[in-house]
């Protein structure tokens, strides 16, 4: 508990840094969603249907724009795409930044921020990249669901297993990447707190760590991402019902500000988390310096040895 309550106050100690975020999650929105917009505003632009709200949502308007616009619909929908795929990856390293900025406890700092966005990126994409084979775990126990159900009712199940069984399905699926985000972020906290860019490591020593606390590592991450889905859902369904676009862009962009104060509470909670759980470690430091400064101290003089006495003199 007293790690979410630590979490939930780093929001309101880092304001700045919120609107940081803010900023740059409404640029790639920007980036991601332009070229549909071209496309929705010349085919449905001037129709009834696109002056409705929710007109998204309409299935039959998105199968017309797909049939009616095929050529326009690939190049957006590539555009989009790439837009995308640099967004997350330009994620990954901002949470490098905020990583940073939490771990040093100075406050934001656009240098700090952007410094540590830049050292820890190539080490983040390492260990993402290997830490992909872990998704294969969800996978066996999604499996062995499928397994039992074919030997307990065989090829053809009643219809209420298979509802039930699908749900279960989903709910291993949903959970499995879930605790895979754990495990992402307790090796993060490892590689920033300690200094060691070693992906394999950090990803053995994060995944360890969450299967050795399972609960509390789960329960902090379900204290802010109840709250996001809770926001989700509030905003999916205010798109739908609002008519005033100006209200509507307004309460979206409150709703972009709250979802990125929640994002960096969960790296601030899981942080604490981690430095509460892991024993302290010794930080990678580049040995060169400390092997130069004793380079150039001086060596101890030896003593001087002490009066012999004269040859032929009597000592008392």
């Amino acid at each position: 508990m007293q790690h979410i309550k630590h979490g939930y106050a780093q929001i309101m100690a880092h304001k700045r840094m919120i609107l940081v975020l803010y900023g740059l999650n409404l640029l790639f929105a920007i980036l991601c969603v332009l070229p549909f917009f071209f496309l929705l505003n010349k085919a449905m632009g001037n129709s009834l249907v696109g002056q409705l709200p929710g007109s998204l949502e309409n299935l039959n308007a998105i199968a017309d724009l797909v049939i009616n616009n095929d050529g326009g619909f690939t190049a957006s929908m590539g555009s989009m795409f790439a837009a995308l795929v640099l967004s997350l990856v330009f994620s990954l390293a901002i949470s490098g930044g905020i990583l940073t900025v939490l771990h040093k406890g100075e406050g934001y700092q656009s240098a700090l921020f952007w410094g540590g966005a830049g050292n820890w990126f190539g080490p983040f994409l390492r260990h993402l990249l290997l830490s992909i084979p872990l998704l294969i775990l969800p996978g066996i126990f999604l499996g062995l669901l499928k397994l039992s159900q074919y030997l307990i009712w065989g090829d053809d199940p009643y219809q209420y297993v298979t509802y039930y069984g699908d749900r279960v399905a989903l709910g291993i699926l949903v959970l499995g990447f879930f605790w895979w985000q754990r495990v992402l972020d307790q090796g993060r906290n490892l590689m920033v707190t300690t200094g060691n860019r070693a992906a394999r490591k950090a990803m053995w020593r994060g995944f360890r760590l969450v299967m050795s606390n399972f609960g509390a590592c789960m329960g902090v991450g379900l204290a802010f991402a109840i709250p996001a889905a809770i926001l989700l859902i509030g905003h999916s369904m205010m798109r739908i019902s609002l008519t005033n676009i100006t209200l509507l862009f307004i309460l979206t962009q409150f709703y972009i500000v709250l979802r990125q104060a929640l994002k960096m509470g969960l790296i601030a909670g899981q942080l604490d988390q981690f430095q509460a759980i892991q024993p302290p470690e010794m930080p990678v430091q580049d040995p060169a310096p400390a092997s130069i400064e004793e380079s150039e101290q001086p060596e101890p003089e030896s003593a001087a040895p002490a009066d012999l006495p004269e040859e032929g003199e009597v000592t008392t």
